[in-house]
Formats: structure tokens, sequence, C-alpha cells
């Protein structure tokens, strides 16, 4: 099929499926993951394929499960026929009740498919060869300019009768997750397409699908963010990152089906962890070979850059067994300490060492294995960090950290950062977007910390970008790329003076954001006798004209003053320290600023000078500035009305 032919054949479906939609309200899916060969998809299908695929229905998959929708319209071409058919599909060995009655479900529409048939106009069709994977469909062979009407009559035909049994199948398992798609998940998914999908181009068809060297394939997601909010201290550059852009990288728990929250447990697992999850899942002992093909390696090995899973596996095993196992001559042995080898060279675990050192495992075996979503419950997609002089590259990317055994011995261990375990996260999840927050950005050696991966996070060096580049590390030597669904946020306080400046080469990579002072979003109370808005903008104009507006005060500092007790504590604790550390102890400067309500002059004379002879010591004597004290005695009122005498 022609490329052109195929995209012209999905905006049809999907324009008259919309068109259905707004008519007689009927809900379907559409593509929600896109990658470089599919940028212009409405549905499921590729091109290289040669297929369009979508539901009509949310049906919750376990593991192990179907790869694709329980239930799924097809439009196919093959050797120049098409076909329009509605396909069930799932596994032969559910280990989940919400798998074993998807499997019902699908078998048994058996019944009423036949009976369909029997009209005369469909074909009703199931494999049972595939000793793994129970699949049925029921279709019919039309031409392709009949494959709309045609793909809506079987909708008509066959919808009531899915609804029907799903229905009934409820009544014998309350719990299964099973209905037709809402009208909230149409809205979001019709919104995602809306921002995702490209228009079709002949230049956005490229049949090679990136992979890395895990296999993973790589999706891209336009407009990576590379942004530094910057300006004067207290202008809520952080107060920004919290509450505008956090939500953007969080969602709820009940939007996560089993697979991806087993998927989200496992990655934030230690290989140790896995191993003992992976056995204790088997529920008999294991072999290596056995343990590596689990559902748990497999999901751990794509978030890992470790290129010898076996060996990693042996190592696991053999340092956690316990003390009493001859079979295993391993020295080096760590807590905790659960794993038995058997002489026919499988694994297993300790029981009475396994639930006295390890109890939470348990929890996390069965929270996994009966998955029930906290719709309370948050997902970040995100990681806050604070730079400081003492944080790098082995914080940030990865390092050598030091691990202590049992018998004190000391060893050394690659540790990945808090960078790279994200970028691990974001590339295995490429429908959603990640962030890393970084506060203070420019208080630590920004060179430093990113080291090699200055370039490559750059937009268009990202995975699967035109540009897309990799290094490789240096503790590790993985190969390592930054995923173009990771977004970078940094902050910067410009009064600083203790902080790095940030070089050309980081500056040139990122988009930069001011934020300045706003007086006029300070309300004032029944309780203040002057405007703070009227305050911070008379303060503010008289720094600006001292030093610049980068040592400005933010309208942070007087967003929660109620009364004048509020205000005078804010100016003892708050501006007055702030303006002493900008003016370096000048006083002088500070009264400029302030006024003599809160700087008070001290006259010197020659008298305290020693009885000596030198010419020009009259008047040497220089005045001297002091702070008044803002105790209980302070009258703040009058030292306002001095402060602002000066713009009235």
């Amino acid at each position: 099929m022609k490329a052109k032919e195929y995209f012209e054949l999905q905006e049809k479906i999907y324009n008259k499926l919309l068109e259905e939609n707004k008519k007689n309200g009927l809900n379907f899916s559409v593509r929600r993951k896109f990658q470089k060969e599919t940028l212009s998809n409405y549905f499921l299908g590729t091109l290289k394929s040669e297929y369009i695929g979508f539901s009509l229905w949310y049906i919750r998959l376990g593991y192990p499960g179907a790869s694709i929708d329980l239930l799924t319209y097809i439009i196919r071409e093959q050797k120049g026929e098409w076909r329009v058919f509605l396909q069930g599909h799932q596994t032969k060995a559910p280990q989940d009740e919400q798998n074993k009655t998807n499997l019902d479900l699908i078998q048994k529409l058996k019944t009423p498919f036949l009976k369909l048939e029997k009209k005369g106009k469909y074909t009703y069709w199931e494999n049972k060869g595939d000793a793994k994977m129970y699949t049925s469909r029921i279709g019919l062979y039309t031409s392709k300019n009949l494959i709309i009407d045609e793909l809506l009559n079987l909708i008509n035909e066959t919808k009531p009768l899915v609804d029907k049994l799903m229905k009934e199948l409820k009544k014998t398992n309350t719990n299964w997750e099973a209905r037709s798609i809402n009208d909230e998940e149409f809205e979001k998914w019709q919104n995602k397409l809306k921002t995702k999908r490209i228009p079709y181009d002949i230049k956005n068809i490229n049949p090679k699908i990136e992979k890395d060297e895990g296999g993973i394939e790589t999706n891209i997601i336009e407009n990576s963010i590379n942004k530094i909010l910057y300006g004067p201290p207290g202008t809520g550059k952080t107060y920004k990152l919290k509450t505008e852009y956090f939500p953007k990288y969080t969602s709820k728990e009940i939007n996560l089906n089993s697979e991806k929250y087993f998927e989200k447990v496992v990655s934030e697992l230690t290989w140790f962890e896995t191993i003992a999850l992976a056995i204790l899942d088997n529920n008999a002992p294991i072999t290596v070979p056995e343990i590596k093909e689990t559902r748990w390696i497999k999901i751990k090995s794509n978030y890992s850059e470790n290129k010898n899973i076996n060996a990693g596996i042996w190592n696991q095993l053999q340092a956690h067994t316990i003390d009493k196992c001859e079979l295993v001559k391993y020295q080096n042995r760590q807590s905790p300490q659960i794993f038995v080898k058997n002489r026919d060279k499988s694994w297993g675990i300790s029981k009475e060492d396994f639930e006295d050192l390890t109890p939470e495992l348990v929890d996390i075996l069965e929270k996994t294995n009966n998955f029930q979503a906290n719709p309370d419950k948050e997902i970040k997609r995100y990681e806050f960090v604070t730079f400081h002089q003492s944080y790098s590259y082995e914080d940030f990317i990865e390092g050598i950290k030091p691990v202590m055994d049992n018998d004190g011995e000391l060893s050394y261990e690659i540790k990945d950062g808090l960078f790279k375990k994200l970028c691990q996260r974001a590339k295995n999840d490429s429908e959603n977007k990640y962030a890393i927050f970084i506060d203070e950005i420019n208080r630590g050696n920004v060179s430093s910390i990113f080291g090699e991966l200055i370039t490559l996070i750059e937009p268009d060096k990202r995975l699967g970008m035109e540009n897309a580049m990799k290094t490789t590390l240096p503790y590790s030597r993985d190969s390592f790329g930054v995923p173009s669904n990771v977004d970078i946020y940094g902050t910067m306080n410009t009064a600083d003076r203790s902080v790095e400046a940030l070089d050309t080469a980081l500056r040139r990579r990122f988009a930069f954001e001011e934020m300045l002072p706003k007086p006029e979003i300070l309300k004032g109370s029944k309780d203040l006798k002057i405007s703070l808005e009227s305050l911070l903008t008379c303060i503010n104009q008289r720094i600006e004209a001292l030093i610049d507006r980068d040592h400005t005060i933010g309208h942070s500092y007087l967003i929660n003053v109620k009364n004048m007790e509020d205000l005078k504590l804010v100016f003892k604790d708050k501006i007055i320290p702030l303006l002493q550390e900008y003016f370096y102890g000048d006083y002088g400067k500070i009264g400029l600023v302030l006024g003599g309500g809160f700087v008070k002059l001290l006259n010197q004379d020659n008298e305290i000078f020693a009885d000596f002879e030198y010419d020009g010591s009259n008047g040497l004597a220089q005045n001297k500035f002091e702070l008044v004290k803002l105790d209980e005695n302070f009258d703040l009122e009058q030292a306002l009305e001095t402060l602002l005498k000066k713009t009235n």
C-alpha cells in the first residue's frame, strides 16, 4: 500500500467515526504513542504492517496478557484484498481474575458470532493452533470503496453483542474492569492526538524506527524544553515550578493500567530486589536462564545499561546467598542473605531469612499481582534537585560509590545518578513527558556536573531526532543519550554573588525567562496603614539606582504580610539583612534606600583622636551610620512615612 493511500484512508475512517461520535455518542480509541513512522497516524498500525486498528472498549489487561487491545476493529490489506474484522486476542494462561474474565469474554463471544455468521454475511475464525494465545475474528472481505460502510455495519452488528456479554460477565466477577470508552477518556485522547499528531507529509514517513542497543524504540516528542527562570530573590521562580510546571509532569495512579504500574514498580527496584521477586513469584526453585525470562527481569533490563544480564544475575545471587549454603563459594557476601542454591543448579529463597530480612518484598508482590489503583495517589514523572558547590557529576550522571560488606570489607561499585535514572524511565515511557527541575542551577559548577551531556541536552541532539547523538559514559562505558521526552528546568538568583557564572556553552542551550518583582499583586489589609505595592516600588527604584535591577527585592517578601507586626518582622529578618549583603555593610546606602527611620547618623568629632599634631586632622573623623533596633519601641509607621516621603 502506498503511503498516501494509507494515510488518506486513516483520515476518512477517523472523520467518519468522529461524525458517529457527535451523532450517536460512539467513543473510540486513537493512537496515543507516536514514533518516527507513525507521526501522521490516527490509529494503531503502521504503513509497513498495512493495517489500521482501534477499539470501542476499555478492558484492563494484566500480565501476561494481550499486547494490543483485547477487542480491536481492524482494517487490513493483504495481497490486494481488503478485510474488515473484529479481533479478540488474549493469553491462554491468564494469571489473575481480570485476565481470566478477559479470556472468558472472547471465548464466549464465539456463540453469538457464529449465529451472526449464519446470516451469511460474515465469517468467524479462531486460531486453535497457537499454544500461548487465543485469537478469534469475525468480519468479511470487501472492496476499498466500501470499507467505511462495511466497518460501520460491523460495529452496529457486533457492539451490542459484546456489551450484552460484558454485562453478564460482570455479574459473576464484580471486580472485572471492562466497559465502553467513556467521554472523559475520549476527550483526553482526542486532545493528545491533536497536540502530537503531525499532518501527513512524505517527509514524515520513515519505515526505519530508530532503536538503541537494547532494542528500545525511541519516540519523538517535539519541542524538548530547556529553560531557566532567572531574576532577583523573591520573585517566585521556585513557586512557579511548583504550581505551574510540577502538575504537567504528574498524573494520578488511577490512569495507570496494571502493566504500567508493574513497570513503574520494577523501575524503582534494585537488581537484588528484582531477582528476589522473580524467584518468589515463581513459587518454586528456578534456574538462572529461567530467571532471565521472567517478566521482572525483562522489564528491569529495559531500565539498565548492563550488557551482560546473566553475569549480573549470577553476581547478585551469589552475593546474597545464605552462609549455610555450601554450593556457593563466593566470599564477599552482602546483606540481606536470602538465596539458596540447589544441587540441580536451581535457586530458591530461604523462607525464614526472607521473612526476617525482606518482609517488604511480600507487599510489593501482592500489590503488583493484585493491582488496585488508588485515585488519590500521584505519580511523579519528575525529579527536583538543588545544586550546590559540592554537587557533582557523580551525583547527577554516574559515579563510583563505596559499599561495605558483612565482614567490614570496603568495595566500590558504579551507581547511576539522578538524571541518568530519570532518562532511563523516560526512554521506557515515551508516551509521557518527564522533567528535571534544578533549583539554584548556578550555585553548582554546571559544566562539571553536566560533563559531556552539555551537547546531548540540545533538542536536536536528543534520541530519535535528526541529529541525535550518544556518548560513552566514563565509568560504566555505557552508550548514553538523552530522550526527547525529558525537559530540563532551572532557576537562577541573579543577586547571589557567591555563585558560578553560567558559561556561554550552557547559555546557548537554554531559553531564559526573566522574572521580575510584581508589586501590583500585593494586596493590603485593614490592619495595614500603607500600600505594600507603593512600598516595594519605592524600595526597588532606589536599589536599581544604586546597583541594578538584578538586586531588586521580589514581591514574595511581602506576599504574606497581613498587619504591621508582620511587616516589622519582614524588615528585621529579611529586607534589612538582604540590603546589608547588597551594600557590603555600607549603612549610608541602606539609609538612602530605607530612610532615617531605619538608619541613624552618628556624628563624630576630633576629640576621639589622641593628642597629636597632624596637619589636616580637623574634620578627619568621618560620620558613621547605625541601624535602628526594630524592637518593641520601634515606631514602624513613622519610619515608613520617612521612607516614602521622597515619592509623595
